[in-house]
């Protein structure tokens, strides 16, 4: 299916509306996951246990629902791993389904580049223009008395029926701003999937430690080292580039004699006696 990216006021107008989703279930775990988003649609990283303690909904639910919303086109899942993390995250965007497109509301900051937000009119300012006294009764909504402070406005919200919808929606901003969102996220997963993930390497000095480590450990029977174990520890401390023999006799010497050690750096690495 193909689909639209949406910022976050207009996705969720549809989303609550006829138009939206069939099932009340998917309804409410999408409205729940807006509120991770930013106003574009965009940056939602919650996890499937954060979504249903906020929705009351059990997390096997919040998993068959998102599945829901992403086959029938309202989001759409990204793989992230964040900086020095060796895991993924799942990043949620809003997306509407592409015969949805026409509902889309363009604001007047876009469509009039001379729009200016209106100045704010604060509630508690009567017909002339000034404040009331402190202590001033209050009328009853709905009274009709002059002068008072009692602001009956109402702010009419706009519905997503395809009666009211705007057939000035700028086609350009669609097509540039639709898939933009959704291509360079899946060419970013396609990138991350082709590098690999880098790998740290033991230092020298990490690695001789290792070995220390391991010619320290007690012998596997008794507390003398049998030749075979007493070759394969030396073996391993010449390979990892310890190779002085005063240093290998002492760091051995608790496990075997001295003759015994000197005897095997002679036979397996000709180190005459008098240097030991």
């Amino acid at each position: 299916m193909r689909t639209i990216a949406c910022d976050r006021w207009n996705w969720r107008e549809i989303v609550a509306s006829e138009h939206g989703p069939a099932k009340p279930t998917t309804r409410h775990t999408l409205l729940t996951l807006s509120l991770h988003m930013n106003e574009f649609g965009e940056s939602a990283f919650p996890s499937q246990a954060t979504i249903a303690k906020r929705s009351g909904l059990s997390e096997r639910a919040v998993r068959t629902h998102l599945e829901i919303a992403e086959r029938e086109g309202w989001i759409e899942v990204f793989q992230r791993r964040r900086d020095k993390q060796a895991w993924f995250v799942h990043e949620y965007v809003a997306t509407i389904p592409e015969r949805l497109e026409h509902l889309v509301k363009a604001g007047e900051w876009e469509s009039d580049p001379t729009y200016q937000r209106p100045e704010r009119r604060s509630a508690r300012v009567d017909k002339s223009g000034q404040r009331p006294a402190n202590g001033a009764e209050r009328p009853e909504r709905g009274s009709a008395t002059p002068g008072t402070s009692f602001h009956n406005a109402r702010h009419d919200v706009p519905t997503n029926s395809s009666s009211n919808s705007s057939s000035n929606y700028p086609k350009e901003r669609a097509a540039s701003s639709t898939r933009v969102v959704l291509e360079k996220g899946k060419r970013e997963d396609q990138e991350r999937q082709h590098k690999p993930f880098p790998q740290t390497q033991p230092t020298q000095e990490g690695l001789q430690g290792r070995v220390l480590k391991q010619a320290l450990r007690k012998p596997s029977e008794g507390w003398v080292l049998s030749d075979q174990e007493l070759g394969e520890r030396i073996t391993k401390l010449w390979d990892s580039n310890i190779r002085d023999p005063e240093q290998i006799t002492k760091t051995l010497s608790q496990y075997a004699t001295h003759e015994r050690i000197r005897r095997m750096l002679s036979h397996r690495y000709n180190v005459p006696w008098v240097s030991i």
